[in-house]
């Protein structure tokens, strides 16, 4: 998954600020106030941006969701054309050890 270029936040910062919203018990609001107190205090660097609540509620529903705040994530080609969706089943018949985390890296249109 590729970094968004305008995500205001790294990596770090999703992480601290849903390790913040598990330490304030559920609370968002209580969330995004122990986050820029501890930025502020560590004073390593300014943020552009302070997380609000929804941001929190957001990264505590992208982790559920198992994916990563901040990225981009990565989706398939959508197939319309029925041949390429039955070469597809052909392939996967072909040699049963195809697995569906190698058929997300498959060619489809190659097949």
């Amino acid at each position: 998954m590729a970094r968004r270029r305008d995500a205001p936040f790294t990596s770090e910062d999703y992480e601290q600020m849903h390790y913040f919203y598990g330490y304030a018990r559920g609370n968002a609001a209580e969330a995004a106030r122990l986050f820029r107190e501890q930025v502020k205090r560590r004073g390593d660097r300014a943020l552009e941006r302070w997380p609000d609540h929804r941001t929190i509620l957001r990264v505590r529903d992208t982790y559920r969701e198992g994916r990563v705040p901040g990225t981009i994530p990565r989706r398939l080609p959508l197939i319309r054309d029925p041949a390429l969706v039955e070469k597809f089943i052909e392939e996967i018949e072909r040699d049963p050890s195809v697995t569906e985390a190698s058929n997300s890296a498959l060619d489809y249109q190659n097949l």
